[in-house]
């Protein structure tokens, strides 16, 4: 089995917007999460994927529509291609997903998360640093 690495909440994925970063340290919280269940039972494994990716999921989408309608509210030049890339992981996830439904690909809770940090990092440290700016105003606008 491949060694898991956690990620640690580290300074450089702030925003200093309180409700971008809440919301980034629960996703990291939930990717590490799943990490811990990366124990080599393969029932555990399935199970855990069966249960909880799907609430993983949920919150991440409700995250991007938060992070949607505040870039939309604040007419954010990038807004289009923002949720392009939101739009670009979901359509990759619903096929890894759908290809285990089907039973064309096994269940790799270790790989499926790798890929879902990999990204959900890389996305806060280019895509949403971008927005900042943008972010900031929509706080300033509703007292948040």
């Amino acid at each position: 089995m491949e060694p898991k690495e956690y990620t640690a909440w580290d300074p450089k994925y702030l925003l200093n917007i309180k409700k971008l970063d809440n919301e980034h340290k629960e996703i990291i919280n939930f990717i590490n999460d799943a990490l811990k269940h990366c124990n080599g039972n393969r029932e555990e494994e399935i199970k855990y994927f069966n249960t909880r990716i799907q609430i993983i999921l949920k919150y991440i989408a409700k995250h991007f529509s938060a992070e949607e309608e505040m870039m939309e509210k604040t007419n954010f030049p990038h807004y289009e291609e923002h949720k392009a890339e939101h739009g670009k992981i979901f359509i990759s996830v619903v096929k890894i997903m759908t290809e285990i439904e089907m039973g064309k690909r096994e269940i790799d809770l270790l790989g499926f998360m790798q890929y879902i940090r990999k990204w959900c990092l890389e996305h806060i440290l280019t895509h949403d640093k971008g927005g900042v700016e943008y972010f900031k105003k929509w706080e300033e606008q509703n007292g948040k």
